[in-house]
């Protein structure tokens, strides 16, 4: 019989953990998405170029509001929240369609553009000494045969999926992520663990979804190998690939319960109105309190929790209300420094997100479960026994 699991992780994701694979942020979003839309050699066909000028063509005209009203149209969460108003009103249905295709087609081209990863070099004396078997460590990149040199994404998945850990260690590791991209899915893939989306009666790859070990990947907001029709709301789930990277092929996919075409990508808004979402992403959003309701530790890497995302507080509120044996809550971020220490130069402080956290929590909880890791999630990988508190570390002997 397995031991009892009694070690619970919840690691929760924004948008800042994806930044290394070439992931554009918010603010540069849309920057990024105009360069890809002006670019012969972008691979766009006709149909995708119409769906980019839609959503700049409403930029354009929302832009006009700014004579009366201060609104960051530049900002790719506020635009889409604009559309998904816009779309609740039934004015811009089709551009509301638009808007999640350039978010999925962006992030496409964006990560695929992205050559090298940053490395973590590990001694596998130290990380694989207690296992028994290291056959699931062929075919990874080494320096020698002491060191293995995984990019980090690579060596979070082998993290998660307990690779690293002794036989005899009953862990468990949760991802809620507020990601569409797949950065994680396809390295989790790539140490040979399915991640498991909590999607009950998805079809994936035309196929009834399979049941199986794996790590939990409950992704808030949807995913751009998550697509829905319709007309009957029934969820498409793609194992290794993005709907977008085959466009002609998406746009002629059948739905495998009504069989008609006209497929959705299925992309929630960021924004303050999810209810048209709800039936579908229960099961995920239910999964995901409960298992903050077991962590005993939670890691928040790159999501800076801005001030209106109420969805996030009450999610963290709900989960934590019945939680009695959480005893460490972690975030993680960067704060680029000078040579003398200081903060470079940035509009609002990198530090308003430690506080933003912090007021969120009790002051004897902040003082004595709360830590703020500002050095970035590379940095975080390397020290993550300390950070975690883990009873075991792993040797992380710097970059690759």
């Amino acid at each position: 019989m397995p031991p009892e699991i009694s070690d619970r992780n919840v690691f929760i994701l924004g948008a800042g953990f994806s930044k290394s694979a070439g992931a554009p942020l918010i603010d540069e979003f849309l920057d990024i998405s105009r360069e890809i839309f002006d670019d012969p050699e972008s691979g766009l066909d006709d149909t995708e170029k119409k769906l980019f000028a839609q959503v700049f063509e409403f930029k354009k005209r929302v832009a006009q509001s700014r004579e009366k009203f201060r609104i960051d149209l530049d900002n790719i969460e506020q635009l889409f929240g604009l559309i998904e108003m816009s779309h609740r009103l039934e004015q811009e249905n089709d551009v509301r369609d638009a808007m999640v295709y350039v978010i999925a087609k962006t992030l496409q081209l964006a990560i695929a553009k992205t050559d090298r990863r940053p490395a973590v070099r590990v001694s596998s004396a130290s990380a694989f000494g207690k296992n028994t078997s290291l056959a699931w460590a062929e075919g990874l990149p080494r320096e020698n045969v002491n060191v293995l040199t995984p990019d980090i994404y690579t060596h979070f998945a082998l993290l998660l999926s307990g690779k690293y850990d002794p036989p005899n260690k009953a862990r468990s590791n949760t991802v809620i992520t507020f990601n569409y991209d797949l950065i994680l899915d396809e390295a989790l893939r790539r140490v040979g663990v399915e991640p498991l989306y909590g999607l009950p009666d998805c079809s994936s790859d035309g196929l009834p979804a399979q049941q199986g070990m794996g790590v939990s990947v409950l992704k808030l907001h949807g995913s751009t190998n998550w697509a829905i029709c319709p007309q009957c709301n029934k969820v498409h789930v793609l194992s290794g690939a993005k709907f977008t990277g085959d466009p002609v092929g998406f746009r002629t996919r059948p739905c495998t319960e009504c069989g008609k075409q006209n497929l959705h990508l299925l992309l929630v808004p960021p924004s303050w109105d999810k209810s048209e979402y709800r039936e579908v992403m229960r099961p995920v959003w239910k999964q995901a309190v409960n298992e903050l309701k077991r962590a005993n530790r939670i890691c928040v890497i790159g999501y800076s929790m801005p001030e209106t995302d109420t969805f996030f507080k009450f999610l963290l509120a709900l989960g934590l209300a019945e939680n009695n044996q959480l005893y460490r809550f972690v975030l993680v971020d960067l704060i680029k420094k000078s040579l003398a220490g200081h903060l470079l130069s940035e509009p609002e402080p990198t530090t308003n997100i430690e506080a933003r956290y912090k007021a969120m929590f009790e002051t004897l909880f902040v003082k004595r479960r709360f830590d703020f890791f500002d050095r970035g999630f590379a940095d975080f990988l390397s020290n993550i026994g300390s950070a975690m508190r883990r009873a075991e570390t792993i040797e992380a002997l710097g970059p690759g």
